[in-house]
């Protein structure tokens, strides 16, 4: 439809299927008539500059995680139409989720997390109850701890009889500690501790054994889901 100026009239054009060249409706013949002689029922969506701005600036997009679900959450600055917004997500091997959303004054939507999966892409529209699309972009966003399971930096280190690891999870666990000597030998393996989702301490008492470099295997295995991670460490212990 063209409007060149307001005091002209409109112009009745249409696409071709498949294509993006319009035509004057006068001009393109159906069968045995033309469309200029038809009567349609014209459908018009008025733009207003406030849907131009939104359209184009810089929404705020963040996007956290607890320890079971990830959240995308947008500003765009108007309200939304719950019915036909929508975030869809896809996970590295090419499975598609679509994010709940949880929240309507400030758009907010919750995903799952999927242990393994470290690279989510998400895919955003939103519509408000008045106008088309007003944001439609993707994001990509990297799962901040790894397969569910997060060893730090152990402190002291080096140490003189015991030390400590801070641990994060993303589910729960039975945590235990193997340690190896400069030869690979195993030496201790810890007692196992159960821990809920959440940020840990984890405490390494190496008193009965000698000065050295030691090697540091911490297991966490999720026992509901039968899946085990492992993360490695070195550290000294000086007497």
């Amino acid at each position: 439809m063209d409007n060149t100026s307001p005091s002209q009239a409109f112009v009745l054009t249409h696409r071709s299927a498949g294509t993006d060249i319009w035509q004057k409706m006068d001009q393109t013949v159906v069968g045995a008539g033309i469309l200029g002689h038809w009567n349609p029922m014209i459908r018009v969506n008025v733009i207003s500059s406030g849907y131009l701005a939104h359209a184009t600036k810089n929404i705020p997009i963040r996007v956290w995680q607890d320890f079971r679900h990830g959240y995308l959450q947008v500003q765009p600055g108007f309200v939304i139409d719950t019915t036909t917004s929508r975030c869809l997500l896809q996970i590295p091997v090419g499975k598609y989720t679509a994010a709940t959303l949880l929240l309507e004054s400030v758009p907010t939507f919750q995903f799952p997390l999927a242990i393994g999966d470290r690279r989510y892409r998400f895919f955003i529209h939103l519509e408000s109850e008045a106008t088309e699309a007003l944001l439609d972009t993707t994001l990509t966003w990297n799962l901040p701890v790894p397969d569910g399971f997060a060893l730090g930096n152990n402190y002291p280190n080096p140490f003189n009889q015991s030390t400590t690891f801070p641990i994060q999870l993303l589910f729960p666990a039975e945590v235990f500690l193997e340690v190896y000597d400069l030869r690979g030998r195993k030496i201790q393996t810890t007692s196992v501790m159960m821990f809920e989702p959440g940020k840990h301490l984890f405490n390494l008492d190496l008193s009965s054994h000698a000065s050295g470099i030691y090697f540091v295997h911490a297991v966490a295995r999720d026992t509901e889901a039968n899946h085990a991670v492992t993360r490695s460490h070195s550290l000294t212990l000086i007497k």
